[in-house]
């Protein structure tokens, strides 16, 4: 976006010019018409005549043509041409369409429909404003009203360097209570803002992935609170799904994380790609690429649950490859019937549908009925032997328990704890069940 970061641009646009000079026009040969220009949305010539669309909802003409007009305002800079026949003040832009070549315009305080801004001028906007597109319109705004409600700020100084006092000034609320997330907010967004204006120090160019972001700015500041525990690890995740995924400020890529699960996923040719075998397990890699290589299809194994940044990067690979969102994806899982499997696939599924892939078809690999009875006697195992209190394990297994039936015939919901691992299931007899619940699709 040039050297404009999306709050800036707000700034430039509010701020670059303040013209509050009245300007005379010609409304017929007797009278004049007096406008100041910044109470100006629009200014259209139709059949001769030029009208100003002023910001109270009102009109006012002139006779003189527009491009007398345009000329006794080129000293307001904000006062961008839409075509041939217009002005628009870059200053009350809210939104922006796309649509046969062209985009066109919504105003802050106008009661107008879109006005038209053609290709050429649209390039012309970009310049002006300094920003790769007009799609910015959107985004400006949409980053205005979440910056101003979750009270996030682009500090001058290093968050790193804050005091303990000003960091217990800077990000508690009325009342003294300390607000972790929105200093959360605020640290990712500084750091955001470095990175896309070329100022991040030199020593900190290689990010890696996003635990280092953790490491280099998170931890020093947490230090510096004695707040550094590692349940605030997770809390900076969900900081950041909540700019990439919630609010759409940014996306991982523009952060050049390293994605460590890139050699996990392998995408499907033509219209195989939309039938994807899902693995819980990276033990499961040699199984995946072996019916991938046999049957073209997309594989991805998760080493447990998906993360925001995989899902992204995964999602983005197949928008590249030229999928249609709108298509039907037949989703295969292969992993462990138990609480922590039936997460996985819900997860999975809920991330897929957050960036746009909603029309999924799904097809559970391992239930109980791929086992034999001894088979199942053999390889279950006890789910409240793995009781986690810190992970709320006890109350996830009976949920699980009486979602599914868990296994066996007891009477309590304990004597059902049981699951099975996807890895029971031998790789020979895994291929064969994917290619008899996909077989309708692989023709």
């Amino acid at each position: 976006m040039g050297k404009y970061t999306n709050r800036e641009f707000i700034k430039y646009l509010r701020e670059k010019v303040n013209p509050k000079t009245p300007k005379v026009f010609k409304k017929s040969e007797e009278d004049f018409t007096i406008v100041v220009p910044e109470e100006v949305n629009y200014i259209k010539s139709y059949r001769g005549k030029v009208t100003f669309y002023l910001t109270d909802g009102t009109t006012q003409t002139t006779i003189e043509s527009i491009a007398e007009v345009k000329e006794k305002f080129n000293d307001c800079p904000e006062f961008i041409s839409g075509d041939e026949n217009s002005l628009i003040n870059s200053k009350y832009l809210r939104n922006s369409t796309y649509a046969s070549g062209e985009y066109q315009l919504k105003l802050r305080m106008s009661d107008l429909e879109y006005v038209r801004v053609t290709p050429y001028n649209a390039k012309k906007f970009c310049e002006a404003l300094d920003i790769v597109s007009l799609r910015y319109c959107q985004q400006y705004r949409r980053m205005m009203l979440t910056c101003q409600r979750f009270n996030i700020r682009l500090f001058d100084d290093d968050i790193r360097q804050f005091s303990k006092e000003r960091l217990l000034s800077e990000f508690c609320d009325s009342n003294g209570n300390f607000l972790m997330t929105n200093l959360y907010y605020n640290q990712i967004w500084q750091v955001y803002n470095w990175i896309i204006n070329g100022e991040l120090p030199e020593d900190e160019i290689f990010m890696g992935n996003i635990r280092s972001f953790w490491y280099t700015y998170l931890k020093p500041v947490l230090s510096v609170l004695n707040k550094v525990q590692e349940k605030y690890y997770g809390d900076m995740i969900e900081a950041f799904t909540k700019f990439t995924v919630d609010w759409k400020l940014f996306n991982y890529k523009e952060w050049d994380f390293l994605d460590v699960k890139r050699y996990n996923k392998k995408l499907g040719k033509k219209k195989r790609i939309y039938l994807i075998l899902v693995a819980e397990k990276e033990g499961q890699l040699r199984l995946l690429e072996h019916i991938h290589g046999k049957h073209d299809i997309t594989t991805i194994a998760l080493g447990g649950e998906p993360s925001v940044l995989s899902l992204e990067y995964f999602v983005d690979d197949l928008e590249e490859a030229g999928i249609n969102k709108e298509k039907r994806f037949h989703v295969f899982f292969a992993t462990d019937y138990d609480p922590v499997g039936h997460n996985i696939q819900k997860t999975f599924l809920q991330k897929l549908k957050r960036h746009g892939i909603k029309n999924v078809a799904i097809h559970d690999l391992v239930t109980l009925d791929r086992f034999t009875p001894e088979e199942i006697e053999t390889s279950k195992y006890n789910l409240l032997e793995e009781e986690n209190d810190s992970q709320n394990w006890l109350t996830r297994a009976k949920k699980w328990v009486y979602k599914t039936g868990g296994i066996g015939d007891g009477n309590t919901w304990r004597d059902r704890a049981y699951g099975m691992e996807a890895d029971a299931i031998a790789p020979g007899k895994m291929v064969k069940l994917f290619e008899e619940e996909a077989k309708p699709y692989l023709k």
